[in-house]
């Protein structure tokens, strides 16, 4: 029993001389608070919380927290009187008031845990909370305006989680579901334009939900496999995308590029036939069809699609590179007999012929429009001029391809 009455005695004492101490070491920040020098304050308060006897007493936090209230106080007083002030104080100071409140709340559960007492910071604490609450949503939306997207991503971070916490409480009339859904957008916006794609989708649940933003978080979706190489990713939004919003381009395109660029011209040739099924006035989703019947050797139904779409739409010229080069392998195909005098040759000749003829029109069209691209029309011309006996054009082009 005597030793039991020593040591409470011994934790007592402990206790009585650790709290002066703190006092002591706390006198400064005090009378800093009371000159309302803020900054300074705040200052002397981040110097004690690299100091092991004070890192773990939640005194400290509560200070740091009064010492961001009165930075808040200057700059909402200068706003409240119309005066110039700094935004950006003004919103981190609201951020550190929340920020040391929840490192308070931390300290004094680690400290709860070991001795039997009551909160002594949680109730004030909580009213701070709920009073700055919709100044850190209005935070979050000010920094990804400005375009500092880390900082927009701290805001909207505090203001969605903090409500979950112990400390919040039951205050549920402060929160509503479209701020959150907004702010759940706005954080996931900003993760995509800082870089941190691995946060991209820590929303998904709220802003995938909601039918006003769902099409552009899956743009988000689709954006961010492409900047880490997930392929499956970009083809599972891509293909939500396509099944939902048919009618916007964007997961076509994108798709339908994959498809190319991986050699699926059957996927790619289908996935444009079935949106041209759709949507038969857009000459997009035809023209699409042109190039991978080109790549599988299908000419006649490439030239039949090209033409299609030329009768409607003559912007694109590239189809007469398509239909230049269909006709031009068209002719190829043609296999001659050895004996030219054979009526049977004379017959073949000139269907070849017919087919060099039709293409040489939409191969000089597009040279005219693409003069650069030699790699692309300059062979095919070169063998067409020879065929048909082209002699003048023959000559340019000779030099052209020598030079």
């Amino acid at each position: 029993m005597k030793r039991l009455v020593c040591f409470s005695l011994f934790i007592f004492i402990a206790s009585c001389l650790t709290s002066s101490y703190s006092q002591k070491a706390y006198k400064p920040i005090r009378s800093l608070l009371k000159e309302k020098k803020g900054k300074d304050a705040l200052n002397y308060v981040k110097k004690l919380e690299a100091d092991s006897a004070y890192m773990n007493d939640p005194k400290l936090y509560d200070l740091g927290k009064d010492a961001n209230m009165i930075i808040y106080a200057i700059e909402n007083e200068k706003l409240y009187l119309k005066k110039q002030y700094d935004t950006i104080t003004f919103f981190q100071s609201i951020y550190g008031i929340y920020d040391y409140i929840l490192r308070c709340e931390n300290k004094e559960k680690m400290l709860l845990e070991k001795e039997n007492i009551k909160p002594k910071f949680q109730k004030t604490n909580r009213t701070y909370l709920h009073s700055f609450y919709k100044n850190i949503g209005a935070g979050g939306k000010y920094f990804s305006a400005k375009k500092q997207y880390a900082e927009a991503m701290k805001f909207m971070e505090l203001y969605l989680e903090v409500p979950k916490t112990e400390i919040w409480g039951k205050k549920e009339n402060l929160v509503s579901e479209k701020s959150n859904i907004i702010s759940a957008y706005i954080y996931q916006k900003s993760a995509y334009q800082n870089g941190d794609y691995n946060k991209v989708d820590r929303y998904n649940d709220i802003t995938l939900n909601d039918s006003m933003l769902r099409r552009n978080v899956i743009d988000l979706m689709v954006g961010t496999a492409e900047k880490t190489n997930d392929t499956l990713q970009m083809l599972e939004y891509l293909k939500i995308g396509i099944s939902e919003y048919s009618n916007h381009p964007f997961y076509f395109t994108k798709l339908y590029e994959y498809f190319v660029n991986q050699e699926k011209y059957d996927e790619a040739y289908h996935l444009a036939d079935s949106l041209s099924v759709v949507y038969p006035d857009s000459t997009l989703y035809s023209y699409s069809k042109v190039y991978p019947l080109i790549k599988v050797e299908k000419f006649d139904e490439a030239i039949e699609e090209a033409n299609k779409v030329i009768q409607h739409d003559t912007m694109h010229v590239d189809l007469h590179y398509y239909l230049g080069f269909a006709y031009y392998k068209l002719a190829n195909t043609i296999k001659l007999p050895t004996s030219i005098n054979s009526s049977q040759y004379r017959t073949k000749s000139k269907i070849q012929k017919d087919y060099y003829k039709k293409a040489l029109p939409h191969l000089e069209k597009y040279k005219s429009n693409y003069p650069e691209n030699i790699d692309k029309w300059g062979y095919l011309l070169h063998d067409i001029y020879w065929a048909l006996n082209m002699g003048k054009q023959y000559d340019e082009i000779i030099k052209v391809l020598n030079k």
